[in-house]
């Protein structure tokens, strides 16, 4: 199949490169529409359309596109499938008409992309491997987790997981001497047992990869959007909360709050693993719902995206006592000769978005007003993670 993204990268064949899947499922081909009645004649879980998984996997891929970057082993190539709904169709721009490369989310098309993936991913142990995918999803068991179902589920009335993506299996199959070292799954839908699961003597197995019996690779984490048992919420036009906060942290909220080498600014399995559930965690609760995401895997921390420059973060200023707000004009520089801002008052709280550093403030009392005694130099700490207000003495 023809890849959604495929970029030139200089290098030998070898050449460490990035190479992603993206699968996103909204529209089923048994599934019945909201209102009406299920099909009699297969078991489809009690299922029903969706609104957002599709949408989530485009915002996903698009940010790959755009944004996604890592020197060590830039984006070489983007798989997208897509099975929209009729909904997002009409109200999420780029979906009504996606380009001839992006397919139908089905087996047969999943299938062959995973394969061809897992050959990309295996040209080099320095590559690193990206899934998403997001869709209605089932868990069969306590400890397992990762299977999403494709557009044709149920198409085997006897056997209606044949038509999933079982990412466990596809972790197992991500080995080898060669294969990427540095591999991430991003697993955005619920993880409910359907009671009537339980009548089946056989499931299926779903799309899968042969298991080598190698070595396990370094890192292999693996991000879920809802914790055992629980349902992953979406937000129509907007995609689920899980890739939501995923962008969130992609662009700051996972951003390690140490440079690394050569002035990186970073998003690593671990800040990533720290940050994603809380931010899914807090857009749950914006919504008066719950939501845990969880992580697992083989965790390595290696770094997974480098931004382009520092992030603007919040910083807040709270000036004490609150009555000196009339007077007092603060000063943001970098200690050298570069001003972030001049003579901002405060209000008594002072709110700027600055790029992430450590800083001096100064404060001046303009005109001068006693008791209040301006403020030679403060050091700031502007960083990712650190959301906390800074107190302002004068």
């Amino acid at each position: 199949m023809n890849a959604w993204l495929e970029r030139d990268i200089r290098g030998a064949a070898d050449a460490p490169r990035t190479h992603a899947l993206v699968i996103g499922v909204s529209e089923y081909q048994f599934l019945p529409q909201d209102g009406q009645p299920a099909a009699g004649d297969r078991d489809t879980f009690g299922l029903r359309q969706a609104k957002t998984p599709a949408t989530s996997a485009w915002n996903f891929a698009r940010w790959l596109e755009s944004s996604y970057n890592n020197p060590k082993a830039p984006l070489a190539s983007v798989r997208l499938l897509l099975s929209p709904s009729e909904w997002e169709k009409q109200n999420v721009d780029g979906l009504a008409n996606l380009p001839a490369s992006v397919l139908a989310a089905t087996r047969d098309n999943v299938e062959e992309a995973v394969g061809e993936w897992h050959d990309l991913a295996g040209s080099s142990c320095d590559n690193i491997a990206i899934l998403y995918a997001s869709g209605h999803g089932i868990q069969m068991s306590k400890d397992d987790g990762g299977i999403v179902l494709l557009e044709d589920f149920a198409q085997l009335r006897n056997s209606p997981l044949s038509h999933s993506l079982n990412v466990p299996a596809i972790r197992d199959g991500m080995a080898g001497a060669t294969m990427a070292q540095r591999q991430f799954y991003f697993i955005d839908a619920c993880r409910v047992r359907p009671p009537s699961a339980a009548t089946f003597q056989s499931l299926g197995s779903g799309v899968g990869l042969s298991n080598p019996f190698e070595d396990a690779p370094l890192c292999s984490a693996v991000y879920f959007s809802a914790s055992p048992s629980t349902e992953a919420l979406g937000e129509p036009g907007r995609g689920t909360l899980f890739v939501q906060a995923l962008l969130d942290c992609l662009e700051l909220e996972a951003v390690d709050g140490h440079v690394h080498e050569n002035g990186w600014w970073v998003v690593t399995t671990a800040t990533l693993m720290r940050a994603l559930p809380r931010r899914v965690t807090e857009l749950a609760q914006s919504f008066g719902e719950e939501q845990t995401a969880t992580v697992g895997g083989q965790l390595a921390d290696v770094i997974l995206h480098v931004l382009p420059g520092a992030p603007n973060v919040p910083l807040s200023l709270e000036l004490n006592p609150a009555e000196a707000a009339g007077c007092a004009l603060a000063r943001l520089w970098d200690g050298v000769a570069n001003s972030i801002f001049d003579d901002e008052p405060f209000t008594p709280t002072l709110i700027r978005p600055v790029p992430a550093g450590i800083y001096v403030l100064t404060v001046r009392i303009q005109p001068p007003t006693p008791p209040y005694r301006g403020v030679p130099a403060q050091p700031i700490a502007a960083l990712p993670g650190l959301t906390e207000t800074i107190p302002v003495h004068v």
